[in-house]
């Protein structure tokens, strides 16, 4: 079996633990902002109060990162404080990003959302050539177009059917498939079987607020889109059309997140699951989903979920798509672009992860991170519980900091091998960093004179915001 969290030793460089502020209180890493400080004890408190022991919070004002924090821990042994520039699954909140594609090849002709998803022998055909297994199990199959995926009103219900997506088990053993069975066999199950309501109905939410069924399956199938229609990796279209190099965002800090710790990237938190059932035969011994597993290192196909839960990213990438793109859940709206602020939210939960990314109309964006679990991502939770507890102070902040946070920071010296290049564990000379960074990354340098008589080829946006940084050659 690969390594799971706490097995694998990695080797992050001299560790310096963030600050302190009480005894008891978590470490904290990130460059300390005095005019938001108070952000700091929100984040001590409610971890305390609810053991969590692993959490981030960033805010973006007016287009700036001007508050990126880690609070406690990244590995489960606890001996590393987690970086404030920490790379974490985001679960649900992958949405957002794949809405972006959807809404993107919509703009460009490429796609209609009136398009039908399915092609199940319908006039005009569908989207996916996906076959239903073994037969198709409900007529109004033909009926769901592209816009229903993206306001959950394709016709599934996850409260009354249960997650179709994660009977990996069940689905490669109905189809004599090793599991896990992958998307495309997923779709091909799902497609067998009967909706819970039909396509474009909004059968939950409240009479006040009537609205669609949460449902993974719709993004499931966006994923699959973007992929049929442009013969490019989900991942890979994001990379080069939705937050590119272009725009700062580094392709290191927007991933297609691995299932196994082995396979994670050295930034990667740890992520608190409990356990659950093993769906990877080749990856586990006994019989398939016979064996007990940490439930975030194997109990699932991460990979398959790259559309609707899959991504890993920083929280610097997180509040990028918050400043481009509308982030509403349920909404046909998620993912068109946005030239000024607008209030718009979508929460993510998975084992191990809870998330809240959200938009607010006086220009403020933010996103919190924690390591556990605690309810689904469109109910309460403790990102929930933490945007609650912080919304009015945000309301109320009149002297915002100015200075942007985010980035990779480089220390002068001797080069050596550090890998989180976070603030308070940064790379270590130049040609150490160089060699980390990729296109789009923006590189903040801390005061001193630093060796280098090499070419930077990487596009990178150098700056010195703490003070006099000089580059030289020896």
């Amino acid at each position: 079996m690969r390594g799971l969290p706490g097995t694998a030793t990695l080797a992050v460089g001299a560790l310096v633990l963030g600050s302190v502020e009480a005894r008891g209180q978590l470490p904290v890493t990130g460059r300390s902002v005095s005019q938001l400080s108070w952000l700091d004890v929100e984040m001590q408190d409610l971890m305390a109060e609810n053991g969590l022991r692993a959490g981030l919070l960033a805010v973006m004002h007016n287009g700036v990162i001007v508050y990126q924090r880690g609070f406690g821990y990244y590995d489960s042994g606890e001996n590393t404080p987690i970086p404030e520039n920490a790379l974490v699954r985001i679960a649900s909140c992958t949405k957002a990003y794949t809405g972006a594609a959807i809404q993107k090849l919509a703009s460009e002709g490429v796609i209609s959302l009136e398009d039908h998803v399915f092609d199940l022998g319908q006039a005009g055909g569908g989207l996916l050539p996906h076959d239903p297994y073994p037969s198709l199990g409900d007529s109004r199959l033909r009926d769901v177009r592209v816009r229903h995926l993206l306001t959950h009103t394709g016709g599934w219900n996850r409260a009354t059917a249960g997650d179709l997506t994660y009977e990996e088990c069940q689905i490669a053993g109905d189809m004599g498939v090793t599991s896990p069975p992958g998307r495309n066999n997923t779709m091909r199950w799902i497609l067998g079987r009967p909706l819970q309501f039909s396509p474009g109905m909004t059968p939950c939410g409240s009479a006040e607020n009537p609205r669609g069924c949460y449902s993974n399956i719709g993004f499931l199938a966006c994923g699959l889109i973007v992929e049929e229609v442009t013969g490019t990796g989900l991942v890979t279209y994001l990379r080069q059309n939705i937050l590119t190099p272009n725009m700062w965002i580094p392709s290191t800090d927007l991933r297609q997140g691995r299932t196994f710790r082995a396979d994670q990237p050295t930034r990667e938190a740890w992520y608190d699951g409990g356990q659950n059932w093993c769906c990877f035969e080749n990856e586990c011994p006994g019989l398939r989903c016979s064996i007990l597993v940490d439930a975030p290192y194997g109990s699932w196909d991460h990979e398959a979920r790259v559309g609707q839960g899959g991504l890993v990213v920083s929280s610097t990438t997180m509040l990028e798509l918050l400043k481009r793109y509308y982030v509403g859940a349920f909404s046909q709206q998620i993912g068109v672009p946005v030239s000024e602020p607008v209030n718009g939210s979508h929460g993510g939960a998975l084992a191990g992860v809870n998330c809240r990314a959200w938009q607010r109309d006086d220009g403020t964006n933010v996103f919190v991170w924690f390591n556990q679990r605690n309810g689904d991502e469109d109910g309460d939770n403790y990102a929930s519980l933490l945007a609650e507890n912080i919304d009015a102070g945000l309301t109320a902040q009149t002297n915002w900091p100015t200075l942007a946070v985010d980035g990779f920071w480089v220390e002068p010296g001797t080069p050596a091998a550090t890998y989180f290049g976070s603030y308070t564990v940064p790379f270590r000379g130049i040609p150490w960093a160089v060699g980390q960074m990729s296109d789009g990354s923006r590189a903040n340098l801390k005061p001193g004179n630093y060796t280098y008589a090499g070419t930077i080829s990487t596009k990178m946006r150098i700056r010195s915001p703490l003070g006099l940084a000089r580059i030289g050659g020896p």
